[in-house]
């Protein structure tokens, strides 16, 4: 069973704590069942990677690109997780690690997918907790986007225990108030906060 995700915003701020990084055999499943209208060709050799840096005239940059190639072909990891990599582990300078990460040979968007499969599989969340989590990975709009839409996830059964968040905080709430909570704060569709909101009285039944 998934532990109950909280709905504040101090736990949200720790939950940036948890890493999206796993070996590639861990992910390959996820990834062999999504594809990305923007998908980059990763088979090409960190060989050919390091020619963008060698162009730029920078031994560091080459070095850092080297890096972050041979990172990313053993891990799945945010761009958060491979920036801090390269100057924490590594040593480079922080111009140097964002050299690497615009340039590394990575699919950003099957990326943030097992990121956010990997967030979902742990804790309740609903599509805005999982949208701010992967901004804080480091993720863009459309990358964030792209695995909003292809997580494989009940957001039905997601609401319901958002639901019971909210109801644990305050039990007073109406359903009015629940469905606006729903909707306009936690992003759940119309019939997924109707769904959580109907549950209730299936409860009770």
């Amino acid at each position: 069973m998934k532990k109950a995700l909280l709905i504040s915003s101090a736990v949200l701020a720790l939950l940036t704590l948890s890493a999206c990084g796993n070996d590639k055999a861990a992910g390959e499943e996820i990834s062999n069942n999504t594809s990305s209208s923007s998908q980059v060709q990763t088979t090409q050799t960190s060989e050919t990677a390091v020619e963008a840096a060698e162009e730029d005239g920078d031994l560091e940059l080459e070095e850092a690109l080297a890096s972050a190639e041979v990172y990313m072909a053993e891990w799945h990891a945010s761009p958060r997780e491979l920036w801090e990599y390269l100057v924490d582990d590594k040593g480079f300078s922080e111009d140097a690690a964002d050299f690497a990460i615009d340039k590394v040979l990575v699919d950003w968007f099957e990326e943030a997918l097992i990121c956010a499969q990997d967030y979902m599989s742990e804790f309740w969340a609903s599509p805005a907790d999982l949208y701010e989590y992967l901004e804080k990975e480091w993720y863009t709009e459309d990358e964030i986007d792209y695995a909003l839409t292809n997580v494989d996830i009940d957001w039905f059964e997601e609401a319901v225990a958002i639901l019971e968040e909210f109801l644990e905080e305050d039990e007073t709430l109406s359903d009015d108030e629940l469905y606006y909570l729903l909707t306009e704060h936690e992003w759940f569709t119309t019939d997924e906060a109707n769904y959580a909101i109907e549950s209730l009285y299936e409860e009770v039944e």
